[in-house]
């Protein structure tokens, strides 16, 4: 069984990934500022249902999950969101019921199948806990974490065109289009897939 409870959003960058300038290119709409607000409506909803189904943060973005333990000893703990930039803070209940800070100088971040994780480094492990009560299952382990491209200029040119495909759809149809088929979108981003982000 995983260890993942929950997680939030902590700081949310409110930059947009792409310019309402480019996506009026996009659109076709050079000179027309009218819609500027609408553009950028559709800008961060399509960024918002790809950080939601892909388990990915487009911008810097700090998280905070909870856990319900740590790992085995020093087992790898995977994190939700991608990709990660830094981690900022490891919290944890001990044994006296009390939060207690982790070091940050003994974890590792890496990555496996794809998917961000911290596992300690070769001299230590995970600490000792509360016990954890299997019937009401509460965060024992709280993780803050800074994902995301570092700026625009590193976001992939495949996801960046993906939100401009899903601006145009927006945009042009201004209502929900039936789902019948994959987009275009989704083939962009299929690449960007994470089959651990439900564990």
């Amino acid at each position: 069984m995983g260890t993942f409870l929950n997680f939030r959003i902590v700081e949310k960058n409110l930059n947009l990934p792409v310019s309402v300038e480019r996506a009026r290119q996009q659109l076709r709409a050079e000179g027309f500022s009218i819609d500027d607000d609408l553009i950028e409506t559709y800008i961060r909803s399509a960024a918002e249902e790809i950080e939601n189904a892909y388990a990915l943060c487009i911008l810097p973005t700090i998280i905070e999950e909870e856990h319900i333990r740590f790992p085995g000893v020093s087992d790898f703990l995977f994190l939700k969101k991608r990709p990660v930039i830094e981690v900022l803070e490891i919290k944890y209940l001990n044994r006296d019921n009390v939060w207690d800070n982790f070091d940050l100088n003994k974890i590792i971040l890496t990555k496996r199948f794809e998917t961000a994780c911290i596992v300690p480094d070769v001299v230590s492990v995970w600490p000792e806990t509360v016990c954890v009560d299997e019937k009401n299952y509460r965060p024992i382990v709280k993780i803050k974490y800074k994902a995301g491209f570092s700026d625009c200029e590193k976001i992939p040119s495949d996801m960046i065109q993906a939100i401009l495909y899903k601006i145009t759809l927006a945009y042009e149809r201004r209502e929900d289009p039936p789902r019948v088929s994959a987009r275009a979108s989704d083939a962009l981003l299929s690449y960007h897939y994470n089959f651990l982000k439900h564990i």
